[in-house]
């Protein structure tokens, strides 16, 4: 915690407010580094595969030991480079990434556009759900102030 934030929590007498206070200043920094890299939102990130039922989550910790790891590189690629060409297997968490990789674009990128593209516009449909329930599933303080309008 910065100095100056002990000097006003100082000031504080009620408990609760100290708290919230703690609490603020703790959700700014989470924000910021969300906003610096994706990995940060994208660790948040909790919500159920509408195609399976199962539960979902990232796990882009460098030192990990999920085996999912080598999606955070992949992620830093998609960051530094500004055309990327994938050619994968099915069922490697590519298309959450991407998804999420958009999503982040979307919500700390203001002017952003994300374009769905696939086979037909029901697989489309699919995309932009796995957006939507990556979106859902964080606090609203993560959304960044954005506000979806259908």
């Amino acid at each position: 915690m910065t100095s100056a934030l002990l000097e006003e929590l100082g000031k504080l007498e009620d408990p609760l407010l100290i708290h919230a206070a703690i609490a603020d200043a703790e959700r700014s920094k989470v924000r910021a580094a969300c906003a610096r890299h994706p990995a940060h939102l994208l660790a948040r990130v909790a919500c159920v595969d509408t195609q399976s039922g199962e539960d979902f989550r990232f796990h882009l910790d460098p030192d990990g030991v999920t085996g999912w790891e080598w999606q955070r590189d992949l992620l830093d690629w998609w960051i530094e480079s500004d055309k990327t060409v994938v050619l994968k297997a099915r069922q490697l968490g590519i298309t959450w990434l991407a998804a999420g990789y958009a999503l982040w674009h979307l919500l700390y990128r203001p002017g952003t556009r994300v374009l769905a593209v696939s086979i037909n516009e029901t697989e489309a449909a699919k995309l932009v759900r796995r957006v939507w329930v990556q979106y859902q599933s964080l606090p609203t303080w993560l959304r960044n102030g954005v506000t979806v309008v259908k």
